[in-house]
């Protein structure tokens, strides 16, 4: 299970199996998707799902989705965030206790192993509200030492210091054994960039255009939302 919706996600999802084969979305600059490696991590996807792998109806499956799948004890295997392994060992799922957590293998052949898509969740004051204050004082504490470890220790969070934070829990060894990736989040009209990714990608996946024909689509779209002329 997994998450092929035409939304941010599968952008995430594309971004890691990109890394996978050696791709990215974006390099220099340009649109990178129109590459052998491309090919093979976008033929990847679409073949989970016409091989019956996944279920066609991953094409439209979201975190939550996925995530109840994978609790329903349907599916053997789920790609989603560090929260999942919490949720799944929670009271009322069906695999409650049997669920390990791992980097994923990646491709035969190719170095990388375990390439994850980088989160993140910020801390946003109102200006508006009261206690501004204490507001201040607690995003401060939640970013500094102690409150890294209590992320590090005592959920399934990631804490943006792990490392340094002296947790042990198997979410903190998985991401250990993971290579961060980072979306093109920082190139210009990336969610112009962004949608053409995972529309086109979607359409693959759900069967709807071919691997090639969606690629294509994808780059010339890159090209445009990265000139400014939008989708």
């Amino acid at each position: 299970m997994w998450q092929g919706a035409a939304y941010e996600g599968l952008t995430a999802v594309a971004a890691e199996f990109l890394a996978d084969a050696g791709g990215a979305i974006t390099a220099d600059g340009a649109a990178a998707l129109g590459s052998a490696a491309s090919r093979k991590a976008i033929g990847f996807l679409h073949g989970l799902v016409a091989r019956g792998t996944s279920p066609r109806a991953v094409s439209t499956f979201q975190e939550q989705d996925s995530m109840q799948a994978f609790t329903n004890g349907q599916a053997a295997f789920l790609r989603n965030w560090a929260y999942a392994y919490g949720s799944a060992n929670e009271a009322g799922s069906a695999v409650k206790g049997r669920v390990g957590i791992a980097a994923r293998p990646g491709f035969d052949g190719m170095p990388a192993r375990g390439n994850a898509v980088l989160g993140g969740a910020g801390t946003y004051l109102n200006p508006h509200g009261g206690n501004l204050g204490a507001a201040l004082a607690f995003a401060r504490f939640i970013a500094g030492p102690e409150g890294q470890r209590i992320f590090a220790t005592r959920s399934d969070l990631l804490p943006a210091a792990g490392r340094a934070a002296g947790g042990s829990s198997p979410v903190l060894a998985a991401a250990a054994a993971s290579t961060p990736v980072a979306r093109p989040s920082s190139t210009r009209h990336y969610p112009q960039v962004s949608k053409a990714v995972y529309t086109n990608l979607n359409a693959a996946i759900a069967g709807s255009r071919t691997v090639p024909d969606a690629i294509g689509n994808a780059v010339d779209q890159i090209g445009d939302a990265l000139d400014g002329r939008g989708l």
